[in-house]
């Protein structure tokens, strides 16, 4: 309760509203209540961060192949082709690490990406994903932004859907934190195998690590993801002059496992 009240004092702009301040994110000032303190952290261990695979921009550029781009005489270009496109799923892993910061984003920022990679979104996007974005995948899909605008601020009841995403596992009813990996891993995986998350079951990879310095402020849905196995969401509201890398770099990335379970 004094961290919190702390980091309200010292990390946060003042409210004009009684028992409000503004926590500023890369994105945003978003309004918050300094007295809705019961499910409210500032460091957390064993969080588990699903990636977004609709983010990956990589697999939007990588060339489709038909059987009516190649005539008969082409056939052995075709499957030297496939080939390569094969053999870079291979390299999945070094591709994550490579874009990393853009699987550490917040929810409403991960959606404005998704409109770019899985719909036709090219014209008046949002200014405040240009500086994410590689100067490369801009050129090529010749993206264009909207003007800057004034600082958006978020009101106390819609701030869920634009906080970073995390999930952390417990034992049954008991409440107990799960802190041995091989626990958390087969637990992560039946999340995957058996539950058959939706948003789960297109992702190959998953982190899992340590927030344990103060980079913003992190606060536990009330209720329960699911119960079986038992394990809450968390948001994320990271502060604007903490760098993302102060959180991705304390995570670890792990592939999925049927195996485990």
């Amino acid at each position: 309760m004094e961290k919190l009240i702390q980091f309200y004092e010292q990390k946060c702009d003042p409210h004009t509203k009684e028992d409000f301040v503004f926590l500023r994110t890369d994105f945003e000032k978003i309004e918050i209540k300094v007295n809705d303190v019961n499910l409210r952290c500032l460091e957390l261990n064993n969080l588990v961060r699903f990636l977004n695979p609709k983010v990956n921009l990589s697999k939007h550029s990588k060339p489709h192949i038909s059987v009516e781009d190649f005539g008969l005489d082409d056939l052995d270009e075709a499957f030297e082709m496939l080939n390569e496109m094969e053999t870079s799923e291979i390299n999945v892993r070094d591709s994550i690490e490579e874009m990393i910061p853009l699987y550490f984003l917040p929810w409403h920022i991960e959606e404005k990406i998704k409109a770019i990679t899985c719909g036709n979104h090219r014209k008046k996007i949002d200014y405040r994903i240009k500086s994410i974005l590689p100067q490369s995948f801009i050129d090529e899909l010749e993206l264009t932004f909207r003007p800057e605008k004034g600082e958006e601020i978020v009101e106390y009841d819609d701030r869920p859907g634009r906080g970073i995403s995390f999930f952390k596992f417990f034992r049954g009813s008991q409440f107990e934190e799960c802190v041995d990996f091989q626990e958390i891993e087969r637990k992560i995986n039946e999340v995957k195998y058996k539950l058959k998350v939706k948003f789960v079951e297109s992702m190959d990879f998953y982190f899992i690590g340590n927030i344990n310095v103060e980079v913003g402020l992190l606060e536990r849905d009330k209720d329960e993801t699911n119960k079986d196995p038992l394990y809450y969401h968390f948001n994320l509201w990271k502060l604007r002059n903490m760098d993302l890398s102060t959180i991705y770099n304390e995570f670890s990335l792990f592939p999925f496992n049927e195996e485990v379970m």
